[in-house]
């Protein structure tokens, strides 16, 4: 269920009405995130010891 959620996120801010919530927002279009690329790599990684101690809690 949740992943359905993202999905269909990802669709309503992105190709569907990326641009406009971007304009009501106040964001231009030459503005670039600064910093994302670090943060989801930071993000990843992090998950990775989180995932690993919760499939080990379940199977024991």
């Amino acid at each position: 269920m949740w992943s359905r959620r993202c999905q269909w996120g990802s669709l309503w801010f992105g190709p569907l009405f990326g641009n406009a919530w971007a304009r009501h927002m106040g964001y231009d279009e030459d503005m670039q995130p600064e910093g994302m690329g670090k943060s989801m790599a930071i993000f990843a990684i992090g998950n990775l010891p989180i995932a690993f101690v919760l499939a080990h809690s379940i199977i024991v």
